[in-house]
């Protein structure tokens, strides 16, 4: 993991910076261009590959991170000033679980409110975390089978933590409760299967597709709304309730 030499002051919570994924930052004079020593204040090495983008607030940079050999899965958490690792914590799974080799576990970035910090491992589950990487909480939300694996990442929304755990058969969208990890208000996700193909897909996982968003809050005029979109179609929830609005 690299950080640039101009690093933004402002948080980065969450994948795409906002509850909104507008990958927007008010910051200006950051760097353009960066090489393995252009630009560069501190490099720190990971174990393995991943797909995940860090989540920063203050001085802590946070990431998730597999390690196949040991069957870990877990998050990192580093000094956003020097790059030394602060602490690291997870959780083991022993059971197979499908993916593709372009997409490694733990492919979902962290969420932070700068109190707790929340990771999700796919079949192992969603965890919450305080900043020192003592673990709050733990949910077993059941395994994720698709071939392409999972990398949807979960959003944290006043005092609730909003997570899609998909695709394939049993995913769900679903908001816990931020400091205990209870459900509050779930969606189980039909499973989705168009039939015939146009697009090449060789009918890997029974023809059934799924995807990968990452749900975004939006205000339309007086309330928000929680929008995920699905394979064959795009819903509107309200974000405390779960109630469906529109599809």
């Amino acid at each position: 993991m690299l950080l640039p030499c101009i690093a933004c002051a402002a948080p980065w919570p969450v994948w795409r910076g906002d509850v909104l994924g507008s990958g927007i930052t008010a910051e200006t004079g950051l760097p353009t261009e960066w090489s393995k020593t252009k630009n560069i204040v501190w490099r720190a090495a990971l174990p393995e590959a991943g797909n995940s983008t860090p989540a920063v607030f203050g001085d802590h940079i946070y990431v998730t991170q597999a390690v196949s050999a040991e069957k870990w899965r877990g998050l990192y958490c580093f000094d956003r000033r020097d790059g030394k690792l602060l602490w690291k914590n997870g959780v083991i799974y022993n059971k197979e679980e499908t993916t593709h080799p372009t997409n490694p576990y733990c492919s979902s970035s962290p969420a932070t409110d700068g109190k707790m910090v929340v990771a999700a491992y796919g079949s192992a589950g969603i965890a919450a975390y305080d900043t020192a990487g003592k673990e709050l909480w733990r949910r077993d939300l059941g395994p994720v089978v698709h071939t392409w694996g999972t990398s949807s990442s979960p959003i944290i929304h006043g005092d609730l933590v909003i997570y899609y755990h998909g695709p394939g058969i049993g995913a769900l969208l679903t908001a816990l409760d931020k400091k205990t990890g209870a459900t509050v208000w779930e969606f189980k996700e039909p499973t989705w299967n168009p039939g015939e193909r146009t697009d090449g897909f060789k009918g890997q996982d029974g023809g059934v597709i799924g995807s990968f968003v990452t749900p975004i809050v939006v205000r339309s005029g007086d309330h928000e709304e929680l929008v995920m979109s699905f394979p064959l179609v795009m819903k509107s929830f309200d974000p405390g309730s779960g109630k469906e609005l529109w599809s």
